[in-house]
C-alpha cells in the first residue's frame, strides 16, 4: 500500500484540510473492505486505484454545477482498435456488474455505464478497466452520506459485491 500526500496541500492552515482527510479516511474504508476480497490498493489522495491482476479500478466522487444531482456512474473505455479493443468487453461487463451493485445496494440514482475515450488510464491498461463515480460531493446530502463512516461501508461493500460478481462471470 502507498499514500502519497502532498504536505503543503494538508497544512494545518489550508482550507480544504478537514476535506481532504475525509476522503482519505473514505479510501482507507475502502481498502478495509477490498483487501478482503484479495485486491491490492494503492491509496492516492487524488484517487484510489485497486489493481487486481485482472480487473483495474479508479474509485471516484462525482460533481455537477447542479447541487440536486444525486447517484452513481460507471465509467468504462470506449472501443479504440489498437488501444482499448483487448479490454473492451471486459470492462463493459466489469462497469455494468459495478455499477448495478451500487445502485441496488445503496437504493441510488442510476447515470448508468459511461464510454470513455478521452481518459488515458483507460487508454493504456493491459487489463480491463472502469471508473465508479460513488456520489456527488456537489450535492450537499449526498456529501454528508459519502463523509459518513457508515455509509462509506455500505460504499466499499457494494464496490466489492460487484467486483465478485463480475470475476464470477469471468471464471
Amino acid at each position: 500500500m502507498f499514500t502519497v500526500l502532498n504536505m503543503a496541500d494538508l497544512s494545518s492552515n489550508s482550507p480544504d484540510f478537514r476535506s481532504r482527510r475525509r476522503k482519505l479516511q473514505l479510501r482507507r474504508r475502502h481498502r478495509q473492505r477490498l483487501v478482503f476480497i484479495g485486491a491490492v490498493v494503492f491509496l492516492i489522495l487524488v484517487m484510489v486505484a485497486v489493481v487486481v491482476s485482472q480487473l483495474f479500478i479508479r474509485i471516484h466522487c462525482d460533481g455537477s454545477t447542479n447541487n440536486s444531482t444525486s447517484g452513481a456512474s460507471t465509467l468504462y473505455p470506449a472501443l479504440i482498435p489498437g488501444w482499448t479493443d483487448d479490454i473492451y468487453d471486459s470492462s463493459y461487463k466489469a462497469a455494468t456488474a459495478v455499477q448495478s451493485a451500487l445502485v441496488n445496494d445503496l437504493g441510488i440514482p442510476d447515470h448508468g455505464t459511461v464510454e470513455r475515450s478521452d481518459m488515458t488510464g483507460f487508454n493504456w491498461a493491459d487489463v480491463p478497466a472502469i471508473l465508479p463515480e460513488v456520489g456527488f460531493m456537489s450535492n450537499p446530502d449526498e456529501d454528508v452520506r459519502l463523509n459518513s463512516a457508515d455509509y462509506q461501508l455500505k460504499v466499499a461493500q457494494a464496490l466489492a459485491r460487484g467486483i465478485e460478481v463480475y470475476f464470477a462471470g469471468v471464471n
